[in-house]
């Protein structure tokens, strides 16, 4: 692993993808036909199950001392929306795992996690603390590497299954609740209950600070590069009200 651009010459391309590709990942066949997949498949929010393990009631129970509200609930909408994805794509996926990605995707940005000096990236931060939280979970190491591998590369331009099922959904859900990528392929009464559940509490100008503080502090980071060709104007203009 490693954050910095210096290191990875491929994080210039990814980066600079990420703004063509995040918003046309797609229901093409069902364009063809003049239907979206949000009116083909309505998905009922109550069919998504919240895991009640151990390490699930766990990985909440960090989430929740280590984050802010706004940043709380956008990973629980992180797990919702990738979740109804799967749904519509009629994709298998391990719940546990995919939840606790989730809840503990963006540790790096809390004050708990964050400024880890060997690290120059806040994804990398948070895997290290995921890989923590697995290893005291006695996870075999299959599975903490398919933990802190789906968030490290939540923030590439695209995640394929190929790279994980759940490093997919983390991905696409994220990218939902962040920019509104794929937003259109969620039905509106599925978006309206989510939200109503878990509100954004002013999450676009929040998180606009954040990236615009690992830019200044970061600038070689994959989130300062981002902000650099434009991640905020995403931001703003995702279709979210905040």
């Amino acid at each position: 692993m490693g954050g910095s651009l210096r290191k990875n010459g491929r994080l210039r391309s990814i980066a600079q993808a990420i703004l063509l590709r995040m918003t046309s990942l797609p229901a093409r066949g069902l364009r063809k036909i003049g239907i979206s997949r949000a009116e083909a498949a309505r998905i009922d929010l109550d069919s998504i199950r919240i895991p009640d393990t151990t390490a699930a009631r766990d990985a909440f129970e960090l989430c929740t001392e280590a984050s802010v509200p706004f940043l709380i609930n956008h990973c629980v909408r992180t797990y919702l929306w990738g979740a109804l994805l799967a749904a519509n794509d009629r994709l298998q996926y391990d719940e546990e795992l995919f939840y606790v990605a989730s809840l503990l995707h963006d540790l790096g940005l809390t004050d708990t996690c964050r400024r880890n000096g060997k690290c120059n990236c806040f994804a990398e931060e948070g895997a290290q603390a995921a890989l923590q939280f697995a290893q005291g979970h006695q996870w075999p190491e299959p599975r903490q590497q398919a933990l802190t591998n789906a968030i490290y590369l939540h923030l590439n331009n695209q995640v394929t299954i190929r790279e994980g099922m759940e490093a997919h959904l983390l991905h696409a859900g994220a990218s939902l609740d962040v920019i509104g990528a794929r937003y259109g392929e969620i039905h509106a009464q599925d978006r309206i209950k989510v939200l109503d559940q878990f509100p954004r509490v002013g999450f676009k100008a929040r998180m606009i600070d954040l990236m615009k503080n690992e830019a200044e502090t970061r600038p070689e980071s994959r989130a300062g590069y981002l902000v650099g060709i434009g991640l905020n104007r995403m931001i703003r203009a995702a279709p979210f009200a905040d």
